[in-house]
């Protein structure tokens, strides 16, 4: 049986992003094996068990120059000279880079890699743009580079992959998130606010790189006390989170709700979604709230700026001292569209469906595998 390796720096995120192309790669024939670090805090592991796959532990840690990232990589090329895998797909920069450099070292391919958004883009930070030259190089040992936008996919047509693929992202599950139960009243009696409060929400991670604090000021400023804004998600920046939202007087008005299990449903039950990042990919949670057919409000950076027009919501600058906080007003103002615009993400979201998604990933998978 022919042998697939998927990498990325988290297992985790193979059973939030990569089941339907295990499913995919199972289906053509091959045993799916996922490398990747399995100490992570709340990931499905069911999800890719029961697909039955073979995990390998790969401790791989964020920053890619870390000496724990130097023994992964002897690992990792012990692993292929072993197993002679006849297929390779890196994710993320630090899967990207070192399962990469250790397949050309063994001489394993063919070699996929997708960038989930390189961490350099227009108008991004100047610090960033070190990983150019990086991502240049390493595409010289892609056969395949994946960009799931089209700045992305633009800028590594001119890099040295034999072949350049452009992904509608990962792909959304639009049938699951276009219906939901969860009444707006019933949420609102979880988080003992008022029935007829206005209600925003935002999915994902709690870190820096996600902005929920410009959502957090934006609100200090507009001054509407039944505005709340409900965060599902966990990360190293609740803290100092707490701290934001306590000293802009907002303790009563902002919820960090954690992790949560039913998504699609507090979806269903909010006003409107906000995605505040400094830098995005092609962001699954903006695309999964347009899907489920919300307004939204978000920050001008690569994917959310892809995805966003004033039809469906407002986009802000972040550069502009006040940028979230106009924005609020006008979403706030645009009350009456909110049904328009979300049925226009609906819509929208319809390009960006996992079929859409699956049928370029069987192509290009089936002529990695010459079927």
């Amino acid at each position: 049986m022919k042998k697939a390796l998927l990498i990325a720096r988290e297992m985790k995120f193979f059973s939030d992003f990569e089941v339907n192309n295990i499913k995919i790669l199972q289906s053509l024939g091959f045993e799916v094996w996922c490398a990747g670090n399995v100490r992570t805090k709340l990931w499905d592991a069911h999800r890719i068990d029961e697909l039955g796959v073979v995990k390998e532990d790969f401790p791989f840690v964020t920053n890619p120059f870390a000496p724990e990232n130097r023994r992964v990589y002897k690992k990792l090329c012990a692993l292929m000279e072993k197993e002679r895998f006849d297929l390779v797909h890196c994710h993320m920069p630090v899967g990207g880079a070192f399962g990469r450099l250790a397949a050309h070292k063994t001489k394993t391919g063919p070699v996929l890699y997708t960038a989930h958004g390189f961490h350099f883009m227009k108008g991004g930070p100047k610090k960033n743009w070190i990983y150019y030259p990086i991502e240049k190089t390493l595409s010289r040992y892609t056969d395949v580079l994946l960009t799931i936008n089209e700045e992305d996919y633009q800028r590594a047509l001119s890099f040295h992959a034999k072949k350049v693929v452009r992904l509608p992202g990962v792909g959304v599950d639009t049938e699951r998130f276009g219906h939901g139960t969860l009444s707006k009243e019933e949420l609102c009696r979880r988080l003992s606010i008022p029935a007829d409060s206005l209600l925003a929400l935002s999915v994902g991670e709690v870190r820096a790189l996600k902005n929920h604090e410009a959502i957090v000021r934006a609100m200090q400023a507009v001054n509407d006390p039944s505005l709340h804004y409900a965060i599902v998600g966990i990360g190293p920046y609740e803290e100092e989170l707490k701290k934001i939202i306590a000293d802009c007087g907002l303790s009563a008005q902002v919820h960090l709700l954690g992790w949560q299990k039913d998504v699609e449903e507090l979806l269903h039950a909010a006003d409107f979604y906000c995605q505040p990042s400094t830098r995005e990919g092609m962001p699954v949670a903006l695309m999964e709230a347009m899907a489920a057919g919300k307004p939204i409000l978000v920050s001008d950076v690569r994917g959310n700026h892809e995805l966003c027009e004033f039809t469906g919501g407002e986009i802000f600058d972040l550069r502009k001292e006040n940028g979230a906080a106009d924005a609020l007003k006008k979403m706030l103002s645009r009350r009456k569209e909110w049904p328009s615009m979300g049925a226009f993400n609906r819509e929208k979201m319809k390009e960006y469906d996992q079929s859409a998604v699956e049928a370029i990933m069987r192509r290009v998978y089936s002529d990695c595998a010459g079927l």
